[in-house]
């Protein structure tokens, strides 16, 4: 499983989500180091499907895709049990991951 963290240096809710993420890989025990991708353009943002900063994306997947997506530089609003934040939770992040893991052991 790969697992990218896609950001632009502009929004810094980049550093709560990587900080977010890296516990929830931690706590499920699955021993991969997210890597970080800068994205530093509007050309960079449609090639690498950033639909907006910070986007985690899973085997090349959107751990939380959006229905038709606008892929640039700007910053990203997740609707979390919190209320809008600029990041997912850690409780979203595993949920998802669990969701994604179970699916793969069914033959998905």
């Amino acid at each position: 499983m790969e697992i990218r963290l896609l950001y632009h240096r502009e929004c810094p809710a980049w550093k709560e989500a990587l900080e977010e993420l890296s516990a929830a890989l931690r706590e499920l025990e699955l021993g991969i180091d997210p890597a970080l991708v800068e994205v530093r353009d509007d050309v960079d943002a449609r090639k690498e499907n950033l639909p907006g900063s910070p986007t985690i994306l899973v085997d090349g997947e959107d751990l939380f895709p959006v229905p038709d997506p606008h892929y640039g530089l700007f910053c990203r609003i997740y609707l979390t049990e919190h209320g809008p934040r600029d990041h997912p939770t850690r409780g979203m992040i595993r949920k998802a991951l669990d969701d994604r893991l179970a699916g793969k052991g069914q033959g998905e």
